[in-house]
């Protein structure tokens, strides 16, 4: 082999490397920017992610049929020479396709698996017309499907209307007029708002595919333009009838306040509790003074009795908790107090018990 017919084949293996090289760094950067596009929310739905990757597939074929005639053409130009197991004959030009086109399926693939139209945290695909990467916080929709609207509240104007069974992502939630929860039956003040749109949706018609502290513990900073109300977070005239073991309380804008009590004794920890939905009678319940004893489990001792105020069940204002201090002696109530001061740990498992007693 001459020196001349040498340097032309590497330097068309040089040239061949360099194409398979640009292809794959074009295949990296459109699978990352399809990723990022749907991340970001500027691409969404099933249709066009579908496209999405079909597209980036389709550019990966274009780039290699094009890398593939750019080297063939110099190949030819430099005096038509096929260079002996260069693969630049027809062998070589089938090996080449067949690796463009497993290079096109692997970009697809792997945009579908990277960026799917439904995250991984959501357990049902995606409602079409709404972006949902990089939300706080999914829910399926349930019964007949379910209306979005300008503000939380059924009296403001209708924006959209998404089917039965798909997911949306909200990004936080305004407190509003509270609707009957599908599932528990009890009220639910909680309007969430639709990721990356000025909708609202009443937490009482979707089922939870995330956890609820996921909404955070105040609404979002945008409620107050859309009608919201502000959260309720005070409670007065705490009492507890020792005698009758009737509960009650004042929570200016709630809807729910649950009770619950534990005992301070250090090697116990059992939890008693209620929850009540009628504020037209301060939203009165009932602890009998057997039950809060008997979670003592010792004729003598103390139990933290607390109320809080519930956006829904299962959902504590937890800043609002109000407590009392009762003491009991040989198996009898005989001190009942106003506590100032209760270990957070307490606090906040006694919030989280009282809005489940329902």
């Amino acid at each position: 082999m001459s020196p001349t017919i040498s340097t032309s084949n590497q330097k068309s293996r040089r040239e061949r490397k360099i194409a398979a090289a640009a292809v794959v760094g074009i295949a990296s950067i459109l699978v990352a920017a399809r990723y990022l596009l749907f991340e970001y929310g500027v691409l969404y739905g099933a249709a066009i992610a579908n496209m999405a990757s079909l597209a980036v597939a389709g550019i990966i074929v274009i780039a290699g049929c094009l890398s593939l005639w750019i080297v063939r053409g110099r190949s030819q130009a430099q005096g038509g020479s096929q260079p002996q197991g260069g693969g630049a004959g027809a062998d070589g030009v089938v090996a080449t396709v067949a690796a463009v086109l497993a290079l096109a399926l692997t970009g697809y693939s792997v945009s579908e698996i990277v960026a799917p139209n439904t995250p991984v945290a959501a357990s049902v695909a995606a409602c079409a017309g709404v972006p949902v990467y990089g939300a706080k916080y999914f829910a399926v929709t349930a019964q007949d499907g379910v209306n979005s609207r300008s503000g939380p509240g059924p009296e403001y104007r209708q924006l959209n209307h998404y089917p039965t069974g798909c997911t949306l992502g909200f990004d936080g939630y305004c407190v509003g007029f509270p609707e009957t929860d599908f599932i528990a039956g009890t009220p639910d003040q909680r309007w969430l708002l639709v990721h990356e749109r000025s909708q609202l949706i009443s937490a009482a018609v979707v089922i939870s595919e995330s956890a609820e502290s996921d909404l955070g513990t105040a609404p979002d900073p945008r409620c107050p333009g859309l009608g919201g109300s502000p959260q309720p977070d005070k409670i007065s005239n705490f009492t507890y009838n020792t005698h009758s073991g009737e509960l009650s309380a004042t929570a200016p804008g709630a809807v729910l306040v649950g009770y619950s009590a534990v005992s301070l004794n250090e090697s116990n920890s059992e939890y008693a509790g209620t929850i009540s939905t009628n504020s037209a009678s301060s939203f009165s319940s009932q602890l009998s003074p057997a039950k809060l004893i008997g979670i003592i489990r010792q004729p003598t001792g103390q139990v933290v009795l607390a109320s809080v105020i519930c956006l829904a069940v299962n959902v504590p204002v937890t800043n609002s908790l109000t407590t009392q201090i009762i003491a009991v002696k040989n198996g009898k109530i005989v001190a009942q107090k106003t506590s100032v001061s209760i270990q957070s740990g307490i606090k906040e498992r006694l919030a989280e018990f009282a809005c489940n007693a329902g």
